[in-house]
Protein backbone atom coordinates (compact mmCIF):
# COMPACT_ATOMS: atom_id res chain seq x y z
CA UNK A 1 0.00 0.00 0.00
CA UNK A 2 0.97 3.71 -0.48
CA UNK A 3 0.14 6.81 1.08
CA UNK A 4 1.34 10.43 0.06
CA UNK A 5 2.65 12.64 2.28
CA UNK A 6 3.20 16.08 2.77
CA UNK A 7 6.71 17.23 0.39
CA UNK A 8 8.49 19.40 2.07
CA UNK A 9 10.62 19.93 -1.70
CA UNK A 10 8.05 21.11 -4.08
CA UNK A 11 9.57 19.19 -6.50
CA UNK A 12 9.90 16.25 -4.76
CA UNK A 13 7.29 13.72 -4.35
CA UNK A 14 6.75 11.65 -1.06
CA UNK A 15 5.54 8.47 -0.69
CA UNK A 16 4.82 6.44 2.26
CA UNK A 17 5.28 2.51 1.64
CA UNK A 18 4.00 -0.24 4.05
CA UNK A 19 2.82 -4.34 3.27
CA UNK A 20 2.29 -5.12 0.10
CA UNK A 21 3.01 -2.97 -3.44
CA UNK A 22 0.39 -3.58 -6.30
CA UNK A 23 -0.81 -2.60 -9.88
CA UNK A 24 -3.24 -0.52 -8.45
CA UNK A 25 -0.62 1.78 -6.08
CA UNK A 26 1.96 1.72 -8.96
CA UNK A 27 -0.97 3.41 -11.04
CA UNK A 28 -1.60 5.70 -8.17
CA UNK A 29 1.74 6.82 -8.21
CA UNK A 30 1.83 7.44 -12.21
CA UNK A 31 -1.39 9.11 -11.72
CA UNK A 32 0.03 11.39 -8.57
CA UNK A 33 3.35 11.88 -11.19
CA UNK A 34 1.84 13.01 -13.91
CA UNK A 35 -0.50 15.76 -11.95
CA UNK A 36 1.95 16.92 -10.65
CA UNK A 37 4.83 17.13 -13.42
CA UNK A 38 2.97 17.31 -16.38
CA UNK A 39 5.45 18.53 -18.77
CA UNK A 40 8.04 15.71 -17.70
CA UNK A 41 10.15 17.66 -15.64
CA UNK A 42 13.33 16.44 -13.28
CA UNK A 43 11.40 15.31 -9.80
CA UNK A 44 12.62 13.63 -6.56
CA UNK A 45 11.38 11.32 -4.21
CA UNK A 46 10.99 10.87 -0.84
CA UNK A 47 10.28 7.17 0.13
CA UNK A 48 9.19 6.27 3.60
CA UNK A 49 9.27 2.68 3.68
CA UNK A 50 7.60 0.95 6.67
CA UNK A 51 7.36 -3.59 7.38
CA UNK A 52 7.33 -3.60 3.54
CA UNK A 53 6.25 -6.93 2.14
CA UNK A 54 7.12 -8.84 -1.23
CA UNK A 55 5.52 -7.04 -4.12
CA UNK A 56 2.80 -8.97 -6.11
CA UNK A 57 3.59 -9.76 -9.96
CA UNK A 58 1.28 -7.06 -10.92
CA UNK A 59 2.97 -4.78 -8.81
CA UNK A 60 6.37 -5.61 -10.13
CA UNK A 61 5.56 -5.79 -13.73
CA UNK A 62 4.03 -1.97 -12.83
CA UNK A 63 7.36 -0.98 -11.23
CA UNK A 64 9.39 -2.40 -14.23
CA UNK A 65 6.91 0.09 -16.07
CA UNK A 66 7.69 3.00 -14.07
CA UNK A 67 11.50 2.38 -14.00
CA UNK A 68 11.38 2.59 -17.95
CA UNK A 69 9.17 5.64 -18.00
CA UNK A 70 10.29 7.79 -15.49
CA UNK A 71 14.13 7.36 -14.76
CA UNK A 72 15.13 9.96 -16.99
CA UNK A 73 12.92 12.07 -14.79
CA UNK A 74 13.81 11.18 -11.51
CA UNK A 75 16.91 13.24 -9.91
CA UNK A 76 17.39 12.45 -6.87
CA UNK A 77 15.73 9.32 -3.91
CA UNK A 78 15.54 9.45 -0.31
CA UNK A 79 14.96 6.14 1.14
CA UNK A 80 14.23 6.13 4.79
CA UNK A 81 13.76 3.07 6.70
CA UNK A 82 14.03 1.13 9.80
CA UNK A 83 14.88 -2.29 7.91
CA UNK A 84 18.59 -2.62 7.01
CA UNK A 85 17.68 -4.79 3.96
CA UNK A 86 17.02 -1.24 2.34
CA UNK A 87 20.83 -0.44 1.75
CA UNK A 88 21.16 -3.40 -0.11
CA UNK A 89 18.26 -2.39 -2.50
CA UNK A 90 19.73 1.32 -2.52
CA UNK A 91 23.03 0.03 -3.75
CA UNK A 92 21.39 -2.60 -6.44
CA UNK A 93 18.65 0.47 -7.99
CA UNK A 94 22.07 2.37 -8.21
CA UNK A 95 23.51 0.14 -10.73
CA UNK A 96 20.10 0.25 -12.63
CA UNK A 97 19.32 3.94 -12.81
CA UNK A 98 22.78 5.52 -13.59
CA UNK A 99 22.91 9.41 -12.66
CA UNK A 100 20.15 9.18 -9.86
CA UNK A 101 21.81 10.08 -6.39
CA UNK A 102 19.73 7.95 -4.04
CA UNK A 103 20.89 7.75 -0.51
CA UNK A 104 19.00 5.77 2.43
CA UNK A 105 18.23 7.10 5.96
CA UNK A 106 17.80 5.33 9.07
CA UNK A 107 13.93 6.29 10.44
CA UNK A 108 15.01 8.91 12.72
CA UNK A 109 16.72 10.99 10.25
CA UNK A 110 13.99 11.77 8.47
CA UNK A 111 15.07 15.48 8.15
CA UNK A 112 18.69 14.94 7.39
CA UNK A 113 17.19 13.08 3.90
CA UNK A 114 14.61 16.31 3.41
CA UNK A 115 18.03 18.19 3.80
CA UNK A 116 20.03 16.08 1.60
CA UNK A 117 16.79 15.78 -0.93
CA UNK A 118 16.67 19.77 -1.14
CA UNK A 119 20.10 20.49 -2.26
Amino acid sequence: MIKFIKSEDPAAIAVEFEGKTTKDDMEELKIHIEKRFPGGEKFKIFALIHDMKNATFQGMTEGMKFDTKYRSQISKVAVVSEQKKWKQVISDIGNYWPGVKIKHFEYNDKNAAWEWLKK
